[in-house]
């Protein structure tokens, strides 16, 4: 029996991406915010919008980058986490205290493990489907050779060209 939300992320799959890889992305990113110097200050509905804002750039960088509704959602969480007319974040608050070295170190590292795993999780199912070799009906590696092939192409015109000057 398939499930529900199985076939919910098939159907969206294309667009959104893999809902794990996604998840990685943006759970490593906002443990990475979460740690800034600011973020206590924030308010809630500008820390939800940047989640959001975060959760959209996931579906960009895993699903269809040209899909326009992921764009339009970012302006309008954009929209959302903006103060009012008149209002700050800073001014009724203390500045929080700079992060110490060794802290800033910690989070750096942390973060670099986490997208080092994110990284992992993404090449499993292309190497489970396709024995180590990424699939050619991934939408991001047909742009990848379009671009390498039209370079060669060009590369070719060039020493073609030159040769001809040469003789």
């Amino acid at each position: 029996m398939v499930r529900k939300a199985d076939q919910l992320t098939g159907v969206r799959g294309g667009t959104h991406g893999d809902f794990e890889i996604g998840a990685g992305i943006t759970q490593s990113v906002m443990d990475v915010l979460r740690s800034s110097p600011n973020w206590n200050i924030l308010r809630s509905a500008q820390k939800e919008a940047i989640h959001m804002i975060i959760h959209k750039i996931h579906r960009i960088v895993s699903g269809d980058p040209d899909h326009p509704d992921h764009w339009d959602d970012i302006e309008g969480y954009a929209a959302l986490g903006a103060p009012l007319k008149g209002e700050t974040t800073m001014a009724p608050r203390k500045a929080a205290k700079p992060q110490k070295a060794a802290k800033a170190t910690k989070v750096a590292k942390a973060a670099k493990t986490a997208a080092r795993k994110v990284s992992k999780a993404a090449k499993a199912p292309r190497k489970a489907a396709g024995g180590g070799r990424v699939l050619l009906d991934d939408p991001h590696n047909t742009a990848r050779r379009l671009r390498a092939q039209q370079r060669r192409e060009e590369a070719a015109k060039a020493a073609k060209k030159a040769g001809r000057k040469a003789s």
